[in-house]
């Protein structure tokens, strides 16, 4: 539905814009907002994933309030049409970028919150919170395996079946080489 909206909004927009200057003039705005949200797009990701391996490099958490307000913003210049354009070219001044940095991260804090909360009351409703005891079995998968009797190692009819078990095909699509 809001993206329904949204669409609406916007031909509303093109079609208002459009009889004050002109469909021309209303059509290069929409073609430069789109070329400057991706080129935008393009530098403010590579600068997020140098960000990020810095981070790494640094064995720190990645700073990225100011990467991904600028991403969403080079995003909405992306998109075709003037009032995601718009939105965008707000989204790139600093103090709308602070509030909306702001928002953000107080919707992580609370996400956060709710998380250690849910965590914290699933341990008091029944899990034990103990050592679950167990035994790691390392099989390697491409050494041939002994089968036991039981397991039909004589190749009877109770033996599983591996590739390379297979009876030799003819040629003709006969198995076992008959003709």
């Amino acid at each position: 539905m809001p993206f329904l909206l949204l669409a609406i909004l916007e031909i509303a927009t093109l079609i208002l814009v459009g009889n004050a200057i002109g469909v021309l003039p209303t059509l290069l705005l929409v073609v430069a907002g789109s070329i400057g949200g991706g080129l935008l797009l393009r530098h403010e990701s590579t600068k997020a994933v140098t960000a990020v391996q810095e981070a790494v490099r640094r064995k720190a958490p990645p700073e990225g309030g100011a990467s991904a307000t600028a991403i969403l913003a080079s995003i909405m210049l992306l998109v075709p049409g003037l009032l995601t354009s718009f939105l965008g070219l707000l989204l790139l001044l600093p103090p709308v970028r602070a509030v909306f940095r702001r928002r953000l991260l107080s919707r992580r804090v609370r996400f956060a919150q709710n998380a250690v909360r849910f965590a914290s009351r699933a341990g008091h409703h029944g899990a034990s919170g103990g050592v679950v005891e167990g035994e790691v079995v390392d099989v390697d998968v491409d050494a041939p395996q002994r089968r036991t009797p039981a397991e039909g190692a004589d190749g009877g009819p109770g033996a599983p079946r591996r590739p390379g078990d297979d009876p030799p095909q003819d040629p003709r699509g006969l198995p076992g080489g008959a003709s």
